[in-house]
This record gives C-alpha cells, structure tokens and sequence, in this order.
C-alpha cells in the first residue's frame, strides 16, 4: 500500500535536516506499517520512505525511476501553466475519545521515539577529488573502492577490523531478494595495515601498496561471486550465498518450538552478524541521497552513492562523535588511495 505521506510545513535548510525528516520525521505524522510513505517537504523536495519486510531497494528505485520519468518528460504543470482554480473544502476535525490507558501507551511511545531520535546522528559526505568516470578508467570496480575505504577507515579510527554488510540483489531468481556480500577479509585487513600502519615503509614504494589495493580488490569481487554469480552467454546461474538460507534454517526451529541448534549459538555466528558496518547503494538520476538507520548500535549505516565526478555517502549512527570522526577519517582514507592510483608516495 502507498500511503500519501504529510506536507511538511517548512523548508529544510541542509541535508542532514531533510535526512532526518525523511527516515522518521516527528513521529506523528508518519506511517511506518504501511508498503511505501511519500513525503513532500514545503519547498518541494520529495523523498519516500519504505517498509523494508515487503520488498527491498530495487523495487522501490523502480517506481522512482518511473514517477522521475513520466513527470519529467510529461509535467502536469508547466511554467505557463495558469493556477488551477481552488476549491474551499470544509474539514471537520475527528476527536477520538481515548481512555486513560491508551493515553498513557501514546505517551511512554512518544518518549521512547524522542530518546531514540536525539540520539540518531546523520550527515552527509561527499569527496570530489574522482568518481566512477576515474576508478573505470584505473581498470578497477567503483563499489570495491568505496568498500575498501570504509574498511580502511575503520581501521584507522579504532585500530580493528569488524564485520560489515553488504546487499546483493538476487531478483534473478524466483521470489529472489537479496544475499550478503561481506566486504571484510584477511587481505583488506592487511591493506587496511599497511596503508595506516606502515604508511613510512612504503612511501617510497608506493607500488607495494597498489598491489595490496589490487589484490583486496580482486579479493571483494570474488566475494560477490561467492554471494551470487549471473552471467548471459552462456546462461547459467549459481546461488553460493549462505545468510538467507541460514537465517531460513534458524527461523523454522524456531516457529517449530524447537530449541535454537547450537551452531546458530556460536559465538562465531553471533559476531559475524553483529554487522558494525552496514552498507547499501542506490544509483539513480532521481535520487539524490539514501540511507537507513544502524542495524546494531555501536555501528555506522552507510547509504552510498558513486558519481561520475564524486562519491559519497549518507551516515548515520547513535554515536554521534565517532560519526563525525568516522567521516573524517573516510576523507583521509580515500585521499591515501588517490595518491597511491596516482603513483605519490603516502606521506608518514
């Protein structure tokens, strides 16, 4: 279902403010059990926010894609267009006589929201120094590069690697949605060392590091064919994906009543999905920034976007300095790895 979302009142002056109204706005006037909200702020912009259970970010880039299109190449209104006539509509206010209990349910709901929403950080980063027109040119993937910045700045802000996530659409397949696609290995982990740690070894060298970005590149995308492989000529597909069919197997003991098996007990299971750093893109003409909520948190949502000329992202998190260091030290990271493309040595 598509609920027509509410005309905010006033215009939002910077990004992170239109984010934060996008993804929860004040809680009143916002309808998170229904398919798709579309909201509309008072200086025009528009932005959808979606429940996540029904479908995922494909099918809803789709519809936007489509009402982009269409609006754009066939406008209901024009510059010329004379002002629709205005109707007077008389609306009679609704009172709801709600007792003591329920009042008191919508106030402790409302506090709950508040405490949640101070807490929530966003803010946007955008670097311009090269975008995907410069990484394709580098005979390199644009999306393995940004994944690398992210773990080599998580490295240099808290000296450790942790678990990250990313989506990979499986719509390929019936009743297909999505598999994970797991950005951190051993070999990022030693990029990510020898880029912040043993910058001084390598200045001179700057070849040695350009062999670690190729081999965690080659390694990523390798990852993504573990997680799912298409290819057209000749047609064959192949499913090595292990998260959904895992997340199925724990799900059915549990609707069984049956105790949880003892692998989904692990602490190796439990930490590889306690996903610090939890990722996803959208590329689109019409969407101009995305993003989502931490899944856990002590981590970092990352809603990125890779243009031609820039690349970017829109963060969030309920640690609101680390937030802020994080993006800084993304700028440091993807700055090293200009200069390593461009054949300089990092300066210790």
């Amino acid at each position: 279902m598509i609920s027509r979302g509410p005309l905010q009142p006033l215009p939002f002056c910077d990004s992170d403010e239109l984010s934060h109204c996008l993804l929860h706005g004040n809680g009143f006037n916002r309808w998170f059990d229904k398919s798709i909200s579309l909201i509309i702020t008072g200086d025009g912009r528009a932005g959808i926010n979606f429940e996540h259970s029904w479908g995922d970010g494909v099918a809803v880039l789709r519809f936007v894609n489509e009402v982009y299109r269409n609006s754009t190449r066939h406008p209901a209104l024009l510059p010329h267009s004379r002002s629709a006539e205005t109707t007077v509509i008389t609306c009679e206010r609704l009172e709801f006589k709600l007792n003591d209990s329920i009042q008191s349910a919508i106030h402790v709901a409302h506090e709950k929201f508040d405490e949640r929403k101070k807490k929530m950080s966003m803010k946007r980063f955008k670097f311009r120094k090269f975008g995907k027109d410069y990484i394709v040119k580098q005979r390199m993937s644009p999306d393995a590069i940004f994944q690398l910045a992210c773990q080599i700045t998580f490295y240099r802000q808290f000296g450790r690697v942790v678990p990250s996530y990313e989506a990979c659409s499986t719509a390929a397949f019936k009743h297909g949605r999505t598999e994970t696609i797991r950005p951190t290995s051993m070999l990022t982990k030693q990029c990510s060392q020898a880029i912040v740690e043993e910058r001084g070894k390598h200045s001179v060298a700057s070849q040695d590091l350009l062999k670690y970005l190729d081999l965690s590149l080659c390694c990523y995308k390798q990852t993504i064919k573990d997680a799912l492989r298409i290819s057209v000529l000749p047609i064959w597909l192949l499913w090595n994906g292990f998260d959904r069919h895992l997340f199925a197997l724990k799900h059915l003991a549990v609707s069984r009543g049956e105790p949880t098996p003892d692998f989904f007990l692990d602490t190796a299971y439990q930490k590889i999905n306690h996903n610090v750093i939890s990722t996803s893109t959208l590329q689109s003409p019409a969407v101009n920034l995305g993003g989502f909520g931490p899944v856990v948190s002590d981590g970092f949502g990352i809603g990125y976007h890779v243009s031609d000329t820039w690349l970017g992202c829109n963060a969030t998190s309920y640690l609101d300095e680390e937030l802020q260091e994080f993006l800084r030290c993304l700028e440091y990271s993807l700055n090293d790895i200009f200069d390593i493309l461009e054949g300089r040595p990092l300066i210790p």
